[in-house]
């Protein structure tokens, strides 16, 4: 009978909700050399480790017999993969490449790549590598809801909307080591800054506002093989922040990539 009784209570129970998040990728399998030639470049798709960072939510839980509940709720962070992140680089001179990243639910972020020691890629020579990395990156997402609301007076709302708005800025020193042609190992230091704009609007007043600053630091381990199709295997620990918020999380990834 107890089972019957939370079987039925489960069945009439109804929830829905809107939220505004983003996430911060955190793997990031660059390795310290450039690819050393005009126009030469690589493209990369990974499976990437990222932190998802939840500002505010809408959600309300209610009996189909009347008894209703909203709350607008707090900020927090989660483990999160990333399935679509992609990278192009491009050399523009022997020691510099410019790339450009799509991120999932983040910012799409470009910026430049220096070799600051050791030889390029098309040399592909061993030895100890050094190179920096330097990006800036916007994005934008909106969440539309058009499921009915109950208000704790029982009023309905009929539409809520999230909006977030990114900016991004990011930093990385990478070390490593050409042991050969088809293996390099690396040593990724790096610092993610994010500057965060973000409303929920519910039927058009907004309830939820939340402007503020992320940051993220850590260092990753990796392994590329493989020279011209290549695949990368990382992982490492990461700190961040949003506000009071922080978390850290250890991490894994990997990439397959083509070189040309």
């Amino acid at each position: 009978m107890q089972q019957i009784i939370i079987s039925l209570f489960l069945f009439f129970l109804i929830s829905c909700s809107t939220k505004i998040d983003y996430k911060i990728p955190i793997t990031r399998f660059d390795i310290p050399e450039v690819s050393g030639e005009f126009l030469k470049g690589s493209v990369e798709w990974n499976i990437a480790a990222s932190q998802e960072v939840t500002l505010g939510e809408i959600w309300s839980t209610y009996l189909i017999f009347g008894t209703t509940h909203t709350t607008y709720d707090q900020q927090y962070f989660e483990n999160s993969y990333n399935i679509a992140d992609l990278t192009l680089e491009l050399g523009v001179l022997p020691i510099i490449d410019i790339y450009t990243e799509s991120h999932e639910d983040s910012t799409n972020s470009s910026g430049i790549k220096i070799q600051l020691w050791g030889e390029s890629r098309k040399d592909n020579k061993e030895g100890l590598k050094a190179a920096l990395k330097l990006g800036y990156g916007t994005g934008s997402d909106t969440a539309n809801d058009t499921s009915t609301y109950y208000n704790s007076d029982n009023t309905q709302s009929s539409r809520v909307e999230g909006n977030v708005k990114l900016k991004s800025y990011d930093s990385a020193l990478i070390v490593g080591y050409r042991k050969n042609a088809n293996m390099i190992a690396y040593l990724n230091t790096f610092f993610y800054y994010y500057d965060v704009d973000a409303t929920l609007i519910k039927d058009s007043t907004t309830t939820l506002t939340a402007n503020g600053i992320s940051r993220s630091y850590g260092a990753l381990a990796g392994v590329r093989f493989g020279h011209k199709g290549h695949l990368s295997l990382e992982g490492g620990i990461v700190k961040s922040c949003y506000e009071d918020l922080k978390d850290t999380m250890g991490v894994l990834g990997t990439e397959i990539g083509y070189s040309w």
